[in-house]
């Protein structure tokens, strides 16, 4: 199980795996942890947000990673897409 951690009254937790799903009226994003020695995956945290929510998280996120690179260097790209995933409505978990 993950290890949680309070800051500043909010509990934590470590995450490198994230999945994504949406329908017309919400995102859902799932974060865990992913281990490829056994291939588990555990989801910790679902948060369920409304679109324009969910836009707006990626403008700020956006701005941050902008920032963090011009202070830090580039991130590379992800190679493992078993990272991240995308559920399209109709098809299920896509990985």
């Amino acid at each position: 199980m993950a290890e949680k951690l309070t800051v500043g009254g909010l509990a934590g937790c470590y995450a490198n795996h994230l999945k994504v799903g949406q329908n017309a009226f919400e995102f859902l994003l799932d974060f865990g942890q992913f281990y490829r020695a056994d291939g588990d995956e555990k989801f910790y945290v679902r948060i369920i947000t409304a679109p324009v929510y969910a836009k707006a998280f990626l403008n700020v996120l956006r701005e941050c990673i902008d920032h963090y690179e011009q202070t830090f260097g580039n991130i590379p790209e992800a190679q493992d897409q078993l990272l991240v995933g995308t559920q399209k409505p109709d098809k299920g978990w896509i990985v």
